[in-house]
């Protein structure tokens, strides 16, 4: 009696769990065939000629879906952008006014920019080539977003969060309001910076080969790990700048007063020095090449080099520098508050500046081997590396 009702108990348990699996899957089955038909009717109401407030609820409905489907969220970012590349068009020629985006257009940048870029999956958003002159995205999530060739003249992009974006080949930020924003990562090669409005702007780890910089106070941004090969400075205010851990590659500074700067761990390689100012500058675990300081008064960068911070991890070329006794007395000091008098931490006109506005990622450290052993590396990148020597 007892294995028959222990049978019995087993034959109802595997029926009972038997159907709840049939009724969730069927239940699954619906789910998805609602969502599906959402997703239709959401699209179908994409059509040029439907007015635009049922493309925007079309919009809105792709959002709602998106946020009751996450795994759905690849194929929203893909019919938004693809929404947004084919109605954000330049003006007409003879059409009076540049033209800021539609309110269609608006929408849907709106939900990509208010996205959750952790379920994006392998799709990324895709703006390439898009006309968002004036357009609003002040605040908006643009992590991982292809700007490629965008026309982004006088947007609002305060506070818009830009990281691991591509910004390079053709983008227009000619008077874009870039003040907070955060573009860690961001691919900004060949940009013209030159006219945007920045302060308090993040470049952390950002690619920065031949961008162009105006009259900007380098103090009041963040150039953390910054890679600027042959980045275009001449006018840029560098007293004070934050350049801890950049690599600044073929860079001319002839003339450029560095007073100040934050080159903590820098790499200075064919760097032109020629009547730079490097005093009180933070120098410590920094790399001036030998060709950065080619054709320098060694004397007058003696000078400099002694008001500024040195440190057992400074690496100096050429020879006749690193070994200047002076100097080599000043490493070994290393120091943390150092100077002839002027140049004390209390003294330093921009000690109380926020250099960091958002919240950077880990960047893992890594142990380079072969002809770099010997040598402790602080960043790689696919592109570059930062090298200082060991003490």
């Amino acid at each position: 009696m007892s294995l028959l009702a222990a049978a019995s108990v087993i034959v109802v348990a595997g029926f009972t769990y038997t159907s709840i699996r049939q009724v969730n899957n069927e239940q699954k089955i619906t789910r998805d065939s609602q969502f599906t038909d959402r997703y239709n009717d959401a699209v179908g109401n994409f059509d040029k000629d439907k007015p635009v407030d049922v493309r925007l609820g079309g919009i809105y409905a792709l959002q709602r879906l998106m946020q009751d489907s996450p795994r759905d969220q690849s194929t929203v970012i893909d019919v938004l952008s693809a929404y947004v590349r084919t109605h954000a068009l330049p003006p007409k020629k003879g059409t009076k006014g540049a033209g800021r985006p539609e309110s269609d257009v608006v929408a849907a940048l709106s939900v990509l920019g208010t996205r959750d870029p952790r379920l994006d999956g392998a799709r990324h958003p895709d703006l390439t080539g898009a006309y968002l002159y004036g357009a609003d995205l002040e605040g908006a999530n643009l992590t991982r977003t292809d700007l490629t060739n965008v026309n982004l003249e006088k947007a609002y992009l305060i506070k818009a969060k830009l990281v691991d974006a591509i910004l390079d080949d053709g983008v227009n930020l000619k008077d874009a309001d870039l003040r907070w924003a955060d573009l860690t990562n961001a691919d900004l090669d060949n940009l013209d910076l030159s006219a945007a409005r920045m302060e308090a702007t993040t470049f952390t780890n950002a690619s920065m080969t031949n961008t162009k910089f105006g009259a900007h106070y380098l103090r009041h941004l963040d150039l953390t790990k910054a890679f600027l090969s042959h980045a275009d400075l001449s006018k840029a205010d560098l007293s004070g700048a934050h350049l801890h851990d950049a690599a600044l590659f073929g860079v001319n500074l002839t003339g450029r007063d560095l007073t100040w700067a934050d080159l903590h761990d820098a790499l200075l390689k064919e760097v032109n020095l020629t009547d730079a100012d490097l005093s009180c500058a933070d120098l410590r675990g920094a790399h001036l090449d030998a060709g950065s300081i080619r054709g320098v008064d060694l004397e007058v960068l003696v000078r400099q080099l002694l008001t500024a911070r040195l440190d057992a991890y400074t690496s100096l070329e050429p020879y006749e520098l690193a070994e200047d006794p002076r100097l080599k007395g000043r490493m070994k000091q290393g120091k943390s508050k150092q100077g002839n008098g002027k140049c004390n931490d209390y003294d330093n006109p921009y000690k109380n500046i926020e250099w960091f506005t958002a919240q950077q990622p880990p960047i893992s450290p890594w142990n380079p081997s072969g002809p770099l052993s010997g040598l402790v590396a602080s960043r790689q990148t696919p592109t570059e590396f930062i090298l200082r020597r060991t003490p």
